[in-house]
């Protein structure tokens, strides 16, 4: 996709629940460790899963890297679908929280029934790469945004800024957590309750036993309660 971040389409041996947006899976890698993913896509016909991985520690290295034929164990779908209501989506991505906007995109049906925008922000156009083609295939309009190159230069948050809000029905944030506070902070107060925040934080093991996902200044955990959450709801962390 680009270079720093591969898409993998696995194919799924055994039952597997129908996931829904921004749920996750824990991914196993023999001789590795379990990690958290977002649910990129899922072909229910195909059995075929998709995620997005960006390599940083010797995990994701591998996987970047990884075989056809090469075995995961998967755990999941994990985490609390949530999905806005209505028929104009903006949806703005950093990094590789394009995962779950992806999955956002093919849920809400973009470009069939209804009309998705995607602003999807990285440093360098390297790292945008093709990613803004794969965005138009599977159905959204894509703004990208970058140091130099791409259709806008500057930050996800600048595009932001510039859009009029009152044209979607919903609006969902999926990034760094700075990013996703400066979108809050740039958001009417009339659209807060249209916000939506998918959070990033540590996930050790998905399930809520372990309390080390805690959303900072609650009692939410990522694992279970998220990792999407409406922005009323985070307003303590959002400002």
């Amino acid at each position: 996709m680009s270079s720093t971040l591969h898409l993998i389409r696995s194919k799924i041996k055994g039952f597997f629940p129908q996931p829904r947006p921004p749920q996750f899976i824990m991914l196993w890698v023999p001789g590795y460790e379990a990690i958290p993913m977002s649910i990129a896509g899922y072909d229910d016909g195909n059995k075929t899963l998709d995620i997005i991985v960006k390599p940083i520690g010797p995990t994701t290295r591998y996987l970047a890297a990884i075989r056809k034929d090469a075995y995961l164990g998967i755990y999941g779908p994990l985490g609390k679908p949530l999905v806005p209501s209505g028929k104009r989506f903006l949806l703005l991505a950093g990094g590789s929280g394009i995962a779950p906007i992806a999955h956002y995109i093919t849920a809400l049906r973009c470009g069939e029934e209804n009309y998705c925008k995607v602003v999807f922000g990285a440093w360098t156009k390297e790292e945008i790469g093709n990613v803004d083609e794969y965005i138009k295939s599977i159905g959204a309009e894509v703004t990208t945004v970058c140091d130099e190159g791409c259709d806008y230069r500057g930050t996800v948050v600048d595009v932001y800024r510039g859009e009029d809000k009152e044209e979607y029905d919903a609006i969902i944030s999926s990034g760094p957590l700075a990013m996703s506070r400066e979108v809050y902070k740039h958001t009417p107060k009339g659209k807060i309750d249209r916000l939506y925040i998918v959070f990033e934080t540590h996930v050790k093991c998905g399930l809520g036993l372990c309390g080390s996902c805690v959303i900072p200044g609650t009692s939410l955990l990522l694992c279970v309660d998220g990792p999407a959450f409406p922005a009323k709801q985070i307003e303590k962390v959002m400002k």
